[in-house]
């Protein structure tokens, strides 16, 4: 009996490692499209990853590959999966809030720059294009420039 089970915990890890190895192959293709400026492809390779952990990842790619293609509304919704997954991104959020600034939604635009500068204080006095610092002290927050 515990040799079953055993063996049925080393199977199911074998396909769990697969999976995120297959995951991880398909993330570096996305990359790559997207550094090729194949944008559009990019974003469809990295959908496809569903698997823990490059799924995380990849909703980043499909985010970045949306902006750069100039598709705002759907970089919103990918950069909103991609902070679900990695809430302590001060990245994702930092260029999530550039995002929503350019589709006019300020107040959301200014609450990620908020948390973007509570996850990395040290950002730079311009944080973002459209963001400046409110005052020397970084605590002060982030203001619409």
């Amino acid at each position: 009996m515990q040799a079953g089970l055993l063996g049925l915990a080393a199977l199911l890890g074998a396909v769990y490692l697969f999976s995120a190895y297959r995951g991880e192959a398909r993330l570096r293709d996305a990359n790559e499209l997207g550094l090729q400026g194949r944008y559009a492809r990019a974003a469809a390779v990295a959908a496809t990853i569903r698997s823990a952990p490059a799924a995380g990842r990849a909703a980043a790619v499909v985010a970045y590959a949306d902006r750069a293609a100039h598709d705002l509304r759907g970089a919103d919704a990918a950069f909103a999966q991609a902070v679900l997954r990695s809430p302590s991104d001060w990245t994702l959020r930092r260029d999530w809030a550039s995002t929503l600034l350019g589709l006019g939604r300020r107040a959301r635009a200014r609450a990620q720059m908020r948390a973007a500068l509570a996850l990395n204080p040290l950002l730079p006095p311009t944080p973002a294009p459209g963001f400046c610092r409110a005052g020397s002290d970084p605590r002060r927050g982030v203001v619409l420039c």
